[in-house]
């Protein structure tokens, strides 16, 4: 059985991705601080919300330091925003992209995807539901995964603990 937390900083989709995670089979708990000292399987931070008050509730109501919760060894997937906030705490930039993407766009293309097992399977390019305007840089040591014509940075790696 896998053992996974959803780190909940007040406006993600977190009973949905709950609810999924558990009719296949994983344990979830629903974290709001980084002080917690069970061991998970892997850590999930979830899309939809506002990028500040997100990036405070990690960063200020924990005294555990997100990049040392995760360590070296513990899987962390971030969905959307979620993926915005990994980046921006391991030093990257979030900004205003070029366009609002909104709906299913065939414009995913795979890169480096032998460093990752998480798109096995997929096609290149493959398709996707986006929603978002907001972008961020790569931070650095990250590997990127998925990209697409208008955003290049769809999805990263950095070491063995972040995608």
């Amino acid at each position: 059985m896998v053992d996974v937390a959803i780190f909940d900083y007040g406006a993600g989709n977190i009973f949905s991705l709950k609810t999924s995670l558990e009719k296949n089979g994983a344990t979830v708990d629903v974290i709001t601080s980084f002080d917690q000292t069970k061991n998970y399987s892997g850590l999930l931070l979830p899309g939809v919300g506002n990028f500040d008050p997100a990036i405070r509730s990690i960063r200020d109501y924990s005294a555990t330091d997100f990049k040392e919760y995760v360590g070296t060894n513990l899987p962390v997937l971030g969905i959307c925003l979620g993926s915005q906030l990994i980046a921006k705490t391991f030093g990257a930039s979030v900004y205003h992209g070029p366009k609002k993407e909104i709906g299913f766009f065939h414009d995913l293309i795979l890169d480096n995807n032998n460093m990752s097992d998480l798109f096995t399977g997929y096609n290149n390019p493959f398709t996707a539901f986006h929603w978002h305007e907001e972008t961020f840089t790569l931070p650095q040591n990250a590997i990127r995964l998925v990209s697409s014509n208008n955003y290049p940075n769809q999805a990263f790696k950095i070491g063995t603990a972040v995608l």
